[in-house]
């Protein structure tokens, strides 16, 4: 069933109706499903727009799980950015690292929008109940990170994300999850230094060195459907 995103139920925006009529060529009596607000409803379009019930089943994790995604080449952030959206985080921002080489400067206002774009075709395509929010480039020390920390490095000792969940679990309440994928070339010691100072959780992935945008992956998958989060 076709889903799209408003931000009222009102009327439909000019680009929902069009895709609905004229792309997905909708029959008037052929219910759709739209978000809006964070809830899912079933509707039809007959001569407007008429909202039929609300579908009470949550696509979302019951801890919201957010992506610090180390700036990278373009192909292979954007491919992040969707397919981390598709399992499920709910924010993600850029985050640049001492070994950054991706330059946006002069770029931002633009970049921002296309990301924006990917994130709302992913979510729609996922059946997302929400768009995965896109922040603004951070650097890696002015960041505040949100909840939990979790940092897959590639020098971590046999920690796995599913052994900090529920550690967690049995001491505190989770609030949120904060993932955090270093660049290309890797974490410098001293950002890792830093990070503990912030009491994050470094963890492996495997016995295998990761792409970050493989990592970003399959660290917000396993995130994701652990039973402390969803």
């Amino acid at each position: 069933m076709f889903r799209v995103f408003q931000d009222s139920l009102e009327v439909l925006s000019d680009e929902n109706r069009h895709h609905l009529l004229n792309v997905v060529r909708l029959n008037p009596d052929e219910e759709f499903e739209i978000v809006a607000s964070g809830k899912v409803y079933r509707a039809i379009y007959d001569d407007g727009l008429k909202i039929l019930r609300e579908v009470e089943n949550s696509h979302e994790t019951r801890i919201p799980i957010h992506l610090y995604m180390a700036l990278i080449k373009q192909d292979k952030f954007e491919i992040a950015l969707e397919k981390t959206t598709e399992v499920g985080v709910t924010s993600i921002t850029p985050v640049i690292f001492k070994r950054t080489v991706v330059k946006i400067k002069g770029k931002e206002d633009k970049k921002l929008l296309r990301w924006q774009k990917i994130l709302e075709s992913a979510a729609k395509q996922s059946k997302r109940d929400i768009i995965t929010t896109i922040n603004s480039p951070e650097k890696l020390e002015n960041i505040d990170f949100k909840g939990t920390l979790i940092v897959p490095y590639e020098c971590a000792e046999e920690i796995y994300i599913d052994d900090v969940l529920k550690d967690i679990k049995d001491t505190k309440d989770i609030e949120a999850i904060s993932i955090l994928i270093g660049p290309e070339g890797g974490f410098e010691e001293s950002e890792i230094e830093f990070l503990k100072t912030l009491g994050c959780n470094i963890v492996a992935l495997g016995t295998r060195i990761l792409r970050a945008e493989t990592a970003a992956i399959v660290a917000c998958y396993q995130v994701g459907i652990n039973e402390v989060v969803r």
